[in-house]
């Protein structure tokens, strides 16, 4: 968003309000996520140059993936509270 404060906007909030407002037959099957994978599939599929390539895992990576530590810990925080509520799926039981 050039020359404004907000630096990053909702992104999927807009591709729904915008598909809705040109009222799609479908508004529900067009979103972010969808669309990010189509974009993905599309650029394995125009046999883009190295560099061109580049660009496009450089601006996935640093918008979509989460940095290792951050993964981490969101999975072992999500096994400690299921293990609290006594909710353990049995293929994790005496794994510890």
């Amino acid at each position: 968003m050039p020359d404004s404060v907000i630096k990053w906007g909702k992104g999927d909030v807009t591709i729904r309000e915008l598909s809705k407002k040109v009222q799609l037959e479908n508004p529900e099957a067009i979103s972010s996520n969808k669309l990010r994978k189509q974009i993905a599939t599309v650029t394995q599929i125009l046999s883009l140059k190295p560099n061109e390539a580049k660009q496009f895992a450089k601006i996935h990576e640093e918008f979509y993936e989460l940095p290792v530590d951050v993964y981490q810990t969101a999975k072992v925080s999500k096994l400690l509270l299921m293990m609290e509520k006594g909710t353990m799926p049995v293929k994790y039981k005496g794994k510890c």
